[in-house]
């Protein structure tokens, strides 16, 4: 994983490839994982790895990303109880 965020474009585009690997639960922390990586690297080299991952792996990433940026929003638009 440190490789893959200092620099290493190939350990980076396997770790999205994990993608594969992930459901229920799992999937959704795949996702809050790839978001934080994101920050990590930059969105400009995040979605540059991104789009050398085969496209059902790039289609799952993606979607454990939009699942998670959901996730946050519904998190931070409901109060307390």
């Amino acid at each position: 994983m440190d490789q893959a965020i200092v620099g290493d474009d190939a350990k980076l585009a396997y770790v999205i490839s994990l993608s594969k690997f992930a459901d229920g639960e799992g999937a959704l922390q795949f996702g809050f994982l790839l978001l934080d990586i994101e920050k990590a690297v930059g969105t400009s080299r995040f979605r540059r790895v991104l789009s050398w991952a085969s496209e059902p792996d790039r289609d799952r990433a993606l979607g454990y990303m939009r699942a998670a940026t959901r996730m946050e929003e519904h998190l931070k638009n409901t109060p307390e109880t």
